[in-house]
């Protein structure tokens, strides 16, 4: 290593050492898929049954008490299409968690267009999705062995010229 970059090494460790690291909460350093409470968005009655705890929802079985095929026919048949509005194609993706009682919260949107660019729909189609999927009380939780567990799960829609189309997982 040549004196220069060893200067440059020097400068940039002491700078780094010298930063404040912020501090973060427990809840705050859990995997990725974990929603982290957002007071502005969440109804302030959910809880998870231990926030340091939260499982991906196909690690513990976490899912809707229906197969897909009716959730499938429930938002077919609720959902108000926007027909023939070629602007309004794309994936809206709703995450949220699920506690160990099979409640849900922490309802988050995020909105694409085909190419998975950021894109936002017209409001009568996201929200009434975001809506649509807030009412379904059907949740199971995670399980492992006789102890439920916290999860999150993802809806995704598949919107084609205001109509929907197709969800997964």
């Amino acid at each position: 290593m040549s004196k220069m970059n060893l200067f440059v090494f020097c400068v940039l460790l002491v700078n780094c050492s010298s930063k404040q690291i912020p501090q973060i909460t427990p809840e705050e350093s859990l995997w990725v898929y974990h929603i982290q409470p957002d007071a502005a968005l969440d109804d302030p009655t959910f809880k998870l049954c231990d926030p340091k705890t939260a499982y991906p929802y196909y690690s513990v079985g976490a899912g809707y008490a229906g197969d897909k095929r009716e959730l499938m026919n429930y938002f077919l048949s609720q959902f108000k299409n926007l027909d023939s509005d070629s602007s309004q194609t794309g994936f809206i993706t709703i995450r949220f968690m699920i506690n160990c009682q099979g409640l849900t919260g922490r309802f988050r949107l995020i909105e694409f267009d085909e190419a998975y660019k950021p894109f936002s729909f017209d409001p009568s189609i996201s929200k009434q999705l975001l809506d649509l999927t807030k009412e379904l009380k059907e949740w199971i939780p995670g399980k492992h062995g006789v102890q439920n567990y916290d999860s999150y799960y993802y809806l995704c829609f598949k919107i084609r010229n205001g109509t929907l189309i197709d969800i997964t997982p």
